[in-house]
């Protein structure tokens, strides 16, 4: 009927338009932050046959023909996980590809028997092997090219990423959906689908008649993300009214969080603190005279940057941070923050000690 065809003419309009001038922000973006200048571009997408990253492809394709800007590629992990699905997938990614007359590459992982056995191990262990890949292959473009990759992450999953920081424990500031351009090592990532839900996606494939094929792993319960995502997020999304106005609301909650975090970097950039040495180990002193959100930030920073930048949980610091403040003698109170590290409090001051150190 044509209210339908109306509406499904519209969708297209919007996806297409909104995409386009995302991705051209987020390119310009890019090249102003982290490109030298007076270099071709390439756009690095990657493609895993589901709905998000095929509707990314399909756009990445039109809007290329349209405004030739940028040389397309497209990469396809095969993890060789799920026997013939992970066959059937990669087959799709290729066929497509072919179809649209892209350059792509397909990597293909051959795993070890038994990783099978260690599901939340093995998530890692891909999630690296892919990062590892993706960085050789960026590496070797950008010999001639300023490589962006762009990935197919939409409002669903940035909603998801809060949630889960909340379930985890997180500071105020970290609570952030998922961020339109980063750099991760080498790699610059960027996200033009964040405006769309994963909905929204599926009916513009529909539209236009390209294929996709979704990862039935990511139906197991086995990982909380997936929970979140097949059992909290339609709750949320019918309390709310919609997806959209999850997201909207979402959306102003990161907004919030992220003019906090600018203002917190902001002043601790204008005030740096020094810290006392203790047995060649650095020690954490709390300036009392500063807001408890300023101390609790340093105390969080400081125990990151003494695990080698991995993140320690917000319970932590938070445990710690109270010790400190009732500052209570009688010996030293030792606080886990995880990877073998152990914060030591005695007398108002933390140290971390490393885990060759515990066992020397």
């Amino acid at each position: 009927d044509s209210q339908a065809s109306s509406m499904a003419t519209r969708l297209l309009q919007r996806v297409r338009q909104t995409a386009h001038n995302v991705l051209k922000n987020q390119l310009a973006e890019a090249t102003h932050r982290f490109f030298p200048r007076n270099r071709p571009l390439a756009v690095l997408a990657c493609v895993s046959g589901g709905s998000d990253s095929m509707a990314l492809l399909d756009v990445l394709e039109r809007m290329r023909n349209l405004d030739p800007s940028y040389d397309l590629r497209v990469v396809h992990f095969d993890h060789g996980l799920r026997g013939e699905d992970s066959s059937l997938d990669r087959q799709l990614v290729v066929d497509t590809c072919e179809r649209l007359r892209g350059d792509f590459e397909v990597y293909v992982r051959e795993w070890e028997e038994g990783n099978s056995k260690h599901p939340k191990g093995l998530q890692d262990a891909a999630r690296r092997w892919r990062s590892q890949e993706l960085e050789q292959i960026v590496s070797n473009e950008m010999k001639a090219y300023n490589v962006a990759v762009a990935v197919g992450h939409q409002a669903d999953d940035s909603v998801e990423t809060v949630f889960l920081k909340l379930l985890r424990g997180s500071h105020l500031a970290n609570l952030q959906g998922i961020s339109g351009v980063v750099k991760e090592g080498e790699v610059v990532k960027l996200r033009p689908l964040l405006e769309f839900a994963k909905c929204e996606l599926i009916d513009y494939l529909r539209e236009v008649g390209m294929e996709w094929r979704e990862d039935k792993s990511n139906e197991s319960g086995v990982y909380r993300r997936n929970r979140v995502r097949a059992e909290l997020i339609p709750i949320l999304q019918s309390l709310a009214g919609s997806p959209k106005a999850l997201t909207d609301r979402i959306n102003e909650l990161s907004a919030q969080a992220s003019l906090l975090e600018s203002w917190i970097d902001e002043y601790l950039e204008s005030k740096p603190q020094n810290h006392s040495h203790c047995n060649h180990t650095k020690v954490f002193t709390p300036d009392l005279s500063e807001p408890k959100l300023i101390q609790r930030e340093r105390l969080a920073r400081f125990l990151t940057r003494r695990k080698g930048g991995d993140a320690v949980f917000a319970r932590s610091v938070q445990a710690i941070f109270e010790m400190l403040e009732k500052n209570e003698g009688g010996g030293t109170k030792t606080v886990d923050i995880g990877g073998g590290y152990q914060a030591l409090c005695q007398g108002g001051e933390v140290r971390v000690v490393e885990p060759e150190s515990r066992e020397s």
